[in-house]
């Protein structure tokens, strides 16, 4: 399937999208432009899709300063990245699910 048709799956009754935009560095000096999607599990107010947005933004830029750009991009392809954001954002306010839909490389 297309990345819109899952995007519309995902988006469900009663759940919101939030979209987050940002750069990462990797270990190895990489600059990388990264799209993240994460649906929330209820009608949320702004103050808790900010709050969600900067603990995924802090995960991400945590987890590619540890690592590689091969080895960043391979857990983003397999999905463990979207996985952690996920169990991580689920201590904020319950996430149904987290996924990098659009990566882009700077330098």
């Amino acid at each position: 399937t297309t990345m819109n048709e899952r995007v519309y799956k995902m988006v469900q009754r009663r759940t919101r999208r939030v979209d987050a935009i940002f750069t990462a560095g990797t270990k190895d000096g990489k600059k990388i432009r990264l799209k993240l999607i994460f649906m929330l599990g209820d009608r949320v107010n702004t103050s808790i899709k900010k709050a969600a947005r900067a603990e995924a933004t802090r995960l991400i830029e945590e987890a590619a300063s540890n690592d590689s750009f091969e080895n960043f991009m391979k857990d983003i392809i397999s999905g463990k990245t979207g996985e952690d954001i996920r169990k991580d954002l689920s201590k904020v306010y319950p996430c149904a699910d987290a996924e990098v839909r659009m990566s882009e490389i700077l330098e």
